[in-house]
């Protein structure tokens, strides 16, 4: 329920009203065929065939989810027990061919007649005739007319169909029986008082609970069709019911049908969504897929394709950088999500993810060798499996189990005893494994009731998967094994979590708090706490676990000054708290091969422009040694000094002559606390012409001779 008292879903990001209303009949269309003489005949025609008898009718598709074995096993105990009925009561009943089912229609068939020869030779002799009659009719020898004129001869209507979906036939039947009282009050057809049979214009139906219209047929006795006695009993109620209750039923159902007509049932539509207000939510709908995959997602304002450039501009004059990625969907395609046999042998252990890629490897290499980056690889495994896949990457942090167990880059920024150097830490305190055995064993009983379901271990949590079950079953049986489950860890530090949707989904039991929004806080307070406050924070990740981190981004943002660059991206569009998206994990490795270019020019030669980032975090600015400064005039958004020699900490050595009677100027930077190397020697341009220039520089030694380019 939102905050309006509506009854919503959550769709893609969209908030879905939901309305309960059963649609029904057409009226007007209706009194055309009562007011019709071809009605009128054809009731006459039903009821003269079967005189001075209890009419027990009804209409079903042959196909087996309309129980009719069901239904004549029940009319079958029903004759047996009630001898006292027998030539008194029969049983017409309208068999609709459904040849589109295949075998299941021939196998119906062939069930019903074997049913009804049976039982008609079991109680001919005391029946005066047979006690079922049954027909089998196409669709267009059983439309609105000859169905209605079927109804009004009836005096009890059975449907006990153990799987149907949307059914008219309860509210045709009570109105063609309001019409058929009219006619015996007017006199167009003669009237003759049956035991059992009630007054003219009412009408009793016993309905399956199993169809829609039992939720709207206040009037009608619900039985469930799979109990054979229910439906015997309610039979021989109906025939045996006192008049008080039989008109009390019949004007309950006569309400309905007559109050809530199509017209009627349009209208409400109509109004609830009139009734809709604009939202003010900064979002948009976006229309995605085509055919079956076509959806409408909402996606909030502003979410749109990474800006890569912006992100490697940030990345550049970042002075310590913290990124975190996922891995399955991120960093390497999720496959289990779309094959249920590759789903199913990863969590048994049959089989693994895929591997981590040459190029993956060599990215995350280049990566978490900069001494300016922390950077970590958080999955929802183990930590046995993160390990095996990323482990042998020098200087990559590991965090498994949605962050709960993490193994830190760089040990002596933990601020923990030496012996932990190298072992994996827990973002909080560890709990008792205890529970584990009880939430286990509740597990396996509902494996055992629940085909195609089956348990997932992963490191600390457990995972009850029902992907593979029948959708509707399994679903029910997850709420079931939810409430269980709920109810016996109500004493442990852990939560029951349910993820996925009806058909594909799975129910979580694992520590409280644990998430990878926990992990993200632990890790910037753990670089806070060594002096090296993070200045651009990269998150990237695909599923729900990893909404907490992009949740926390947000705070960020809010929260933080402007130099701090934070930027929380998902893969692929979708709803969800992240800024940006990336396409697809093709994409992910693009954009870290982009920004881990700048992590391989920090060894190598650096622009005029790069000289802000390179200065050290507690540079005060510019100062002379001794004579004053004219103001420095800004260019670019950098200050530029007056002469080489007024800037303090560049030491211009004197001019060297080389062979060539070329001369080179080498400085040294010497900025407190912090020397970031020479400036590249290069011959003087007033002294040799531009070709001369080019040819005499020589790269042989630019991998280790690190500084600023001039």
């Amino acid at each position: 329920m939102n905050a309006n008292g509506v009854m919503t879903v959550n769709v893609d990001g969209r908030e879905v009203a939901v309305t309960c209303i059963h649609v029904g009949v057409d009226l007007p269309r209706l009194n055309e065929v009562f007011t019709s003489d071809p009605f009128t005949s054809e009731v006459q025609y039903w009821k003269s065939k079967f005189p001075n008898k209890v009419v027990i009718s009804g209409i079903d598709r042959l196909e087996r989810l309309k129980g009719i074995p069901l239904k004549l096993m029940a009319i079958d105990k029903f004759m047996q027990e009630n001898p006292q009925w027998h030539g008194k009561v029969v049983f017409p009943f309208i068999g609709i061919t459904a040849a589109e089912r295949g075998q299941d229609y021939r196998q119906t068939l062939h069930d019903v007649n074997i049913f009804v020869n049976q039982i008609n030779e079991k109680y001919k002799e005391t029946s005066n005739g047979p006690v079922i009659y049954f027909a089998e009719k196409n669709d267009r020898e059983i439309r609105l007319s000859h169905r209605l004129a079927y109804f009004a001869a009836a005096d009890v209507l059975l449907m006990t169909a153990t799987r149907d979906g949307l059914n008219r036939y309860p509210m045709e039947f009570t109105l063609a029986r309001s019409m058929h009282g009219k006619l015996v009050e007017s006199g167009v057809i003669p009237y003759v008082p049956i035991e059992g049979a009630g007054l003219p214009s009412q009408g009793l139906i016993i309905i399956g609970e199993f169809i829609s219209s039992a939720r709207v047929m206040r009037g009608a006795m619900i039985v469930n069709p799979w109990r054979v006695d229910d439906v015997k009993d309610a039979i021989k109620h109906a025939i045996e019911m006192g008049p008080v209750e039989r008109a009390d039923r019949s004007r309950r159902n006569l309400e309905f049908s007559t109050r809530l007509t199509t017209a009627n049932w349009a209208k409400h539509i109509l109004y609830d969504l009139k009734s809709v207000e604009r939202s003010d939510d900064p979002s948009a709908n976006y229309a995605v897929g085509f055919g079956l995959q076509y959806k409408v997602m909402n996606l909030k304002a502003g979410f749109l394709p990474l800006d890569v450039q912006e992100v490697c501009k940030s990345y550049r004059n970042a002075r310590h950088r913290l990124i975190l990625l996922d891995w399955g969907g991120t960093l390497v395609p999720n496959v289990d999500k779309h094959d249920k046999l590759q789903a199913y042998a990863m969590a048994t252990g049959a089989a693994s993810r895929e591997g981590v890629s040459q190029d993956l490897k060599h990215v995350l290499e280049i990566l978490s060798s900069d001494p300016k980056n922390v950077v970590f690889v958080v999955s929802g495994k183990e930590v046995r499996t993160v390990t095996d896949y990323f482990g042998s990457i020098r200087g990559l942090g590991l965090a498994a189990e949605h962050g709960f167990f993490y193994l830190w880059p760089n040990n002596d920024l933990v601020p923990s005893a030496s012996s932990d150097k190298g072992k994996w830490q827990t973002v909080m305190e560890s709990i008792d494994d205890a529970w584990k055995a009880s939430a286990k064993m509740v597990m396996d009983i509902f494996v055992q009731r629940t085909h195609g379901t089956y348990i997932e271990q992963k490191g600390n949590a457990l995972i009850w998967q029902y992907s593979d079950a029948d959708p509707e079953f399994g679903f029910l049986q997850s709420k079931e094994l939810e409430e269980h489950l709920n109810l016996i860890m109500a004493n442990y530090r852990v939560e029951v979590i349910r993820g996925g949707g009806v058909a594909d989904g799975y129910i979580e039991v694992r520590p409280v708090g644990a998430s990878k929004g926990l992990f993200l806080d632990h890790a910037i307070s753990t670089m806070r706490a060594s002096n090296q406050e993070a200045d651009f924070i990269l998150t990237i990740g695909d599923d729900n676990s990893d909404e907490p981190m992009f949740e926390r981004i947000s705070l960020l943002t809010q929260e933080q000054s402007s130099h701090l660059h934070a930027y929380s991206v998902t893969v692929g569009k979708k709803p969800t708290e992240a800024k940006a998206y990336l396409d697809d994990p093709a994409a992910v490795l693009e954009l870290l091969q982009s920004i881990s270019k700048y992590s391989q020019r920090d060894r190598k030669f650096f622009s005029v422009m790069d000289l802000p980032s390179q200065l050290p975090s507690d540079f005060s600015g510019f100062s002379t040694k001794s004579s004053k400064l004219d103001p420095a005039p800004k260019i670019g958004g950098f200050l530029r000094a007056s002469s080489t020699s007024q800037i303090s900490g560049l030491a211009v050595e004197s001019l060297h002559p080389r062979p060539s009677n070329e001369h080179a100027v080498k400085a040294v930077v010497t900025s407190p606390g912090r020397p970031l190397g020479t400036l590249r020697p290069v011959a003087s341009v007033s002294q040799i012409s531009a070709s001369e220039y080019l040819s005499s520089i020589n790269e042989t030694n630019d991998e280790g001779d690190d500084g600023i380019f001039f």
